[in-house]
């Protein structure tokens, strides 16, 4: 039993972090360089509630349901600080925030149609942070009692789910608008919607 589940866990949790990181990769290779923003936050959010994973993970092996409880509502707590924060500084900082990626003596059209892509895909993908934040915290929960499976299959089916709609939508696909960066982001949105 211990051999199986020192594989089957570490599996699944490899699986559920590479599902997290791979739609802000893709929306990065699809439509541009708008999505990184978004991958530190979630990791901003992992680690957060990574660490308050260890208490969880003790609870559990002593039975105590209710420290399990209150480790839920801290995440949540501490997923929704972090998340409004966030969400605070993409929204009033955008410029600035999609400036840091828009390097180089370029032709400034292209800078101010970037930025305004930009703009587009982050206000997109804003609406879907919070419900992101909430599903980081009870994947996590999950995993830390021993349940990886669930979020793993939830990660991977979002991962295809915004493989598919980046495709229809970005690119106009099966009779969709051809919707560009905007596409990706609606695409992704879905995806952590589903997930």
């Amino acid at each position: 039993i211990l051999y199986g589940n020192g594989v089957h866990m570490p599996v699944g949790i490899a699986t559920r972090l590479a599902a997290t990181v791979k739609p802000a990769w893709w929306d990065n290779q699809w439509a541009g360089d708008e999505a990184p923003a978004f991958t530190n936050l979630s990791a901003t959010n992992i680690g957060a509630v990574s660490a308050a994973g260890i208490f969880t993970a003790q609870y559990m092996g002593s039975q105590d349901m209710e420290g399990i409880r209150y480790t839920v509502r801290f995440k949540l707590m501490i997923c929704m600080t972090l998340t409004l924060l966030g969400c605070g500084i993409f929204y009033f900082g955008s410029d600035t925030l999609i400036g840091l990626y828009l390097e180089g003596d370029g032709d400034p059209v292209v800078r101010e149609q970037t930025l305004y892509y930009g703009r587009q895909y982050l206000y997109i993908m804003l609406i879907g942070v919070l419900p992101f934040a909430v599903t980081n915290a009870y994947a996590s929960t999950l995993r830390e009692t021993g349940k990886a499976t669930i979020p793993m299959i939830a990660s991977v089916s979002a991962v295809f789910v915004n493989l598919i709609l980046n495709y229809v939508l970005i690119f106009g696909r099966f009779g969709a608008p051809e919707m560009g960066v905007e596409g990706a982001a609606i695409g992704t949105l879905i995806a952590r919607i589903v997930e």
